[in-house]
């Protein structure tokens, strides 16, 4: 598994980085996400740098990659609008291999997940190289045995492990820890074939009371890389799965 996380990171050799702060980066970063900045979408409908985000597409570094998706948990009202626009950039890109695939659609909706991915299953069946994003991921934090979101999660990678012929790399934008450790870990388990990656900045926060008490609830400039590494230790603990960071 590879863990993106944000430049700002040092301890991070795979970065994610929002097109605002966007710089020419080399070593030792590793593999690049350009982030189109999509918190922006929670108070706007597009992007202030859409037309910098078009032309980057189009000038990619070898180790860079980038979707122009747009998230519909971000804004569910223009989820329809969203998920059109997300679509449209996919089939725009179908054949720049620094593109990524996001598959989009409304949030915790299983039947427009299906819908969605079928409708650009074509793009990366016929480009394997396509990296594929699997989006509506990131407002999935806790919930319950039996809930409408852990139950949405069940449907979604049944189908991806049903699906998993059809794609050499997926990537899972901003999942939570608990379903990092409940489904990604498995699904990977499950597809050694297929290289998995996740971005993250959920790792912020202390991950459990032990770690919070001794070092506060969130972290800080000075303790920022310590957060990064406990995190990603806490999750190699359950499973054999080397994490790339």
């Amino acid at each position: 598994m590879i863990f993106f996380t944000d430049v700002t990171t040092t301890a991070s050799h795979y970065c994610l980085c929002n097109i605002k702060r966007y710089q020419h980066l080399s070593d030792p970063k590793k593999i690049i996400f350009l982030d189109p900045s999509v918190y922006e979408l929670k108070h706007n409908d597009e992007y202030s740098h859409y037309n910098k985000l078009h032309q980057k597409v189009q000038n990619c570094e070898q180790n860079e990659f980038i979707s122009i998706d747009y998230p519909c948990d971000m804004n569910l009202q223009y989820a329809a609008q969203f998920i059109q626009k997300t679509n449209e950039n996919n089939r725009r890109y179908a054949s720049n291999p620094h593109y990524i695939n996001t598959i989009q659609c409304r949030f915790l909706d299983y039947l427009s997940f299906v819908e969605n991915y079928l409708l650009n299953q074509d793009i990366f069946s016929d480009n394997p190289q396509k990296i594929v994003g699997i989006g509506n991921l990131c407002r999935i934090n806790r919930y319950k045995s039996g809930s409408e979101k852990e139950n949405f999660l069940i449907q979604v990678f049944s189908f991806l492990d049903s699906h998993s012929h059809d794609f050499s790399w997926i990537h899972f934008y901003g999942p939570s820890f608990k379903v990092i450790k409940q489904f990604i870990l498995p699904f990977e388990q499950s597809h050694p074939e297929i290289t998995i990656s996740i971005d993250s900045t959920k790792w912020t926060r202390a991950v459990d009371n032990a770690f919070k008490q001794q070092h506060g609830k969130s972290c800080s400039k000075k303790n920022r890389n310590l957060f990064f590494i406990y995190y990603i230790e806490k999750i190699q603990q359950s499973t054999s799965i080397l994490i790339q960071f």
